[in-house]
């Protein structure tokens, strides 16, 4: 949950802020927050509140899966959660602090679930808020004074998470400018050096590698040298100097150029060397400052429900980590993340500054077919249909999200700053909303092309399933066309059998779960009948869910791939397509673990206010397998287990706070088909045997080791020559790796992206560019952060308004997917059955 987030992520905004204590020569004019900020704000609980408090807490005690009684043990975990949540990493709350508020550490539920009383709740937020406004003072006082010590050898944790807390306001400040020395550190690390800048500034001014094109018989003339860039326009032909050494600097910097004054990147080195450093330090303190102020901006911007939502979501999760209280807005965009569709203008936005600004424009949404929005553009006023318009400068993302979106066929005015144009011309844009489609959360079919022994080209699909997702009712609006992963997945199976495949690979590795029904039913393409999943409720009842059609989509060979990340329901459907002996599972050693199943209930049928008080979701059963063995804690171990970094940074559920424990219960009855289980030995010792020889995976193997011993350490230098050394390290490993597997000469396979148009359409689409592999993994190596703190905290106030994540870097090489390729084509080769032999009638 974003805010959840931001506030868990609040000791990085703050000591961010204090990053100037730099040696600068005068003092200089900083971002500043409107309005005053310290001991400002104080918020307190709504009448609603203690209705809903009380609520909350009675359907958790009487609808949990556990049936716990709010006693202290769950007023101990709820008062630590709550703490954690305001402050995760222990730099804002003092000994004090703790001491006092420990007077409600055995009671707090009691309060909640009895009285309704929330004022505990609201008195910590608030002691928060004025941390914060204490840390905030102190930042500000240190971005115009304190200086930089950066060359010695101090070593400082990086997660706090389980550390004392500081006993009193001067230890505080000790801790907060320590990790501010971290963060300014971290953020001078991603800035070249003098040394790199000139470098790179001498690379834009020549091209090197270019033969002299002059006197052809001189031998002389063939050799290799700098041609360097002349004529009119030298700056636009420089292109992004400024973002090395600034936009003032250029036009100089280019003038130079003209005047031939740089015969070498060692003489670019020395005109940059009196000032580039203090440039660079004052670039850094503005960018901290302009993230700090941003985010407090938004932080100051929270309101009472939210403040409520923290501390109920805290109760919630101290029952078991699922259970979740959502107000009214996270209730909502957990809604579109399953309908895979909202009813808005279909703009993908981001807050730069105190704007809301357009950073995307869905193709075929309202806003792309108005022809009066473009990327950049930045709104400064909402109005809905009959009404004025409302200033949204300076406003929470989150809210100006909440204008625009709204029911399908209303009208939403936006006044606009164009793109590039002066803040004093305006535009309004009147657009009618419709609902926006999520396709890129679909899924999705890939068919790869892979040469076989003998000369025989062999066709694998593979099938991308993010989630189980499904239509959800938002907001008292439902979506217009229904949205079901088992219809879609079975429109891709008969499109991949209609090619001819000779195996199928189910990908589900980012799957975190979703529809408990939808599951269910996919799970039946692949298996006559029979059970899929056993359900334990809260009075201990079996529920046994299975696939009740005969009818089969797919009884070709089948792999499910798996990682750490696959949770819940696509736990269930790996499990039971394992137990049937139906797929070979594939992946990392283990799934995530999540074995419980969460049941939403809407707030507003059980309270008597007109405000919507959103809804609780609570774990109320547990799944367990067709076997009786439960997924919960152990996850599904694969038949083939494959190296990856991720199983040592995700620790999956037996790592979260109040999991639920594993257990058994008595075995469904199912037909367990043995055609796969004499296979798997052979599989996976042919696996093995390549993994082993991989040069792809031994990095992996090296990442996991290096990745082991920084977390052992839980400390990171201070020391910049250090931390220098060993970027430089990482550096030259990294160009290494590329120059080994550039030598390779690998080509990736040919592959057809197959979305669910395409597979109406006769025939395949163009193949995708065959790209020489220039990187591994992006699911391993990429995933790991060498030194958790020289990555710096996302500190964009980011929402959109499609809700769409950020794609991952297509160009990678999947190694994880490459050997489940490799091993689905062992079983093909072994005798597995002919693909694709049954695609009978009907919807299935």
């Amino acid at each position: 949950m974003k805010m959840r987030s931001l506030i868990a992520s609040a000791f990085h905004l703050l000591v961010l802020a204090l990053a100037c204590r730099g040696e600068v020569a005068a003092p200089r004019e900083l971002p500043s927050i409107p309005g005053k900020y310290t001991n400002t704000m104080s918020l307190a609980p709504s009448p609603e509140d203690s209705e809903i408090a009380r609520l909350v807490a009675n359907l958790l005690k009487q609808t949990h899966f556990t049936r716990h009684k709010i006693d202290n043990a769950i007023s101990e975990r709820f008062f630590d959660l709550y703490l954690e949540t305001l402050d995760s990493q222990r730099m804002f709350f003092l000994e004090s602090d703790y001491q006092e508020f420990s007077a409600f550490k055995d009671q707090l539920g009691d309060l909640t679930a009895r009285k309704g009383d929330t004022q505990p709740g609201f008195e910590m937020f608030n002691r928060w808020l004025l941390r914060v406004d204490q840390q905030y003072a102190f930042v500000m006082a240190n971005l115009r004074t304190n200086t930089f010590k950066l060359d010695t050898e101090q070593k400082v944790p990086f997660n706090r998470r389980d550390a004392d807390r500081p006993k009193d306001l001067t230890e505080a400040q000790t801790l907060w400018l320590q990790r501010l020395d971290l963060e300014f550190l971290t953020e001078k690390l991603n800035k070249p050096t003098v040394a790199e800048a000139s470098s790179n500034l001498w690379t834009k001014i020549s091209r090197h590698g270019r033969t002299n094109p002059l006197n052809t018989d001189n031998p002389d003339s063939k050799k290799i040298g700098p041609v360097f860039l002349e004529g009119t326009n030298l700056l636009a032909r420089l292109t992004n100097v400024d973002s090395i050494i600034g936009t003032n600097r250029a036009p100089e910097f280019t003038k130079l150029v003209e005047e031939k004054r740089f015969a070498s990147s060692k003489d670019i080195e020395n005109y940059l060397a009196t000032w580039f450093p203090a440039y660079q330090q004052e670039e850094i303190v503005q960018t901290l400052a302009r993230r700090y102020n941003r985010t407090l901006r938004n932080l100051k911007q929270i309101e009472a429900p939210e403040a409520l939502q923290f501390y109920l979501d805290s109760l919630a999760r101290s029952f078991d980590p699922h259970s979740s209280y959502f107000d009214k807005r996270a209730a909502e965009s957990f809604h579109i993340s399953m309908n895979l569709a909202l009813f808005g203008i279909g703009a993908t936005l981001s807050s730069e500054d105190g704007y809301t600004v357009i950073r995307d424009v869905k193709a075929g949404s309202p806003a792309e077919k108005s022809k009066q929005v473009k990327i950049g553009d930045k709104i400064v006023a909402v109005a809905q249909e009959g009404q004025p318009p409302v200033d949204v400068v300076e406003e929470k993302l989150s809210r100006v999200v909440d204008q625009i979106r709204g029911p399908k066929d209303t009208k939403v005015t936006l006044t606009i700053i164009p793109s590039g144009a002066d803040s004093s011309k305006r535009r309004l844009v009147t657009i009618v909303r419709d609902e926006i489609k999520l396709e890129e959360a679909a899924a999705k079919a890939r068919l790869v092309e892979i040469p076989g022994p003998n000369g025989k080209t062999n066709r694998l699909g593979v099938i991308d399933l993010p989630s189980f997702y499904g239509s959800f009712n938002v907001g008292g609006r439902s979506a217009t066309s229904l949205r079901s992963p088992t219809l879609d997945v079975a429109k891709l199976l008969r499109k991949l059998m209609e090619e001819k495949v000779d195996g199928v690979i189910l990908d589900l590795r980012a799957n975190g779960g979703g529809l408990l029904e939808e599951c269910v039913t996919l799970t039946g393409l692949f298996i006559k009948s029979g059970p899929v999943v056993q359900l334990v409720d809260t009075l201990g009842r079996v529920r046994v869910l299975g696939d009740e059609d005969p009818r089969v989509v797919y009884d070709g060979p089948l792999m499910v791939l798996t990682s750490r990340n696959s949770a819940s329901a696509s736990e269930i459907l790996a499990a039971a397509l394992q137990d049937y002996g139906r797929a070979l599972i594939v992946g990392e050693e283990s799934t995530h673990g999540k074995g419980t199943a969460q049941h939403p209930l809407q707030l507003r049928q059980y309270f008597v206010g007109d405000s919507d008080p959103g809804e609780v979701k609570i774990t109320d059963n547990k799944f367990y397998r067709v076997t009786g063995a439960s997924t919960q804690l152990k996850g599904v171990v694969p038949d083939v287990v494959l190296p990856s970094i991720n199983v040592v940074i995700n620790r999956g559920e037996a790592s979260l706070s109040n999991a639920l424990p594993w257990d058994t219960i008595v075995a469904a009855s199912f037909d367990h088909l043995d055609k796969l289980q004499p296979l798997i030995p052979e599989l996976r010792h042919r696996s093995e045997e390549r993994v082993a020889k991989d040069p792809d995976f031994d990095y992996v193997r090296e990442d996991i080791a290096r990745f082991k011993k920084q977390e052992a350490e839980k400390v990171v230098s201070l020391s910049e020559p250090t931390r220098r050394a060993e970027q430089l390290a990482d550096k030259e490993r990294a160009e290494k790796r590329k120059r080994e597997i550039l030598a390779r000469g690998e080509k990736e396979p040919l592959t057809y992206e197959i979305s669910l148009k395409d597979a109406d359409k006769p025939g395949l689409p163009a193949p995708m560019t065959n790209k020489t592999v220039v990187a591994i993994s992006r699911r391993d190596v990429n995933t790991l952060k060498v030194d958790k703190a020289a990555a710096p905290p996302s500190l964009e106030d980011d929402d959109d308004e499609l809700g769409a994540a950020a794609a991952e870097d297509s160009a990678a090489v999947d190694i994880q997917l490459r050997e489940a390729e490799k091993i689905l084509l062992d079983w093909v080769q072994l005798g597995g059955a002919r693909s694709g032999t049954t695609a009978q009638a009907g919807t299935k």
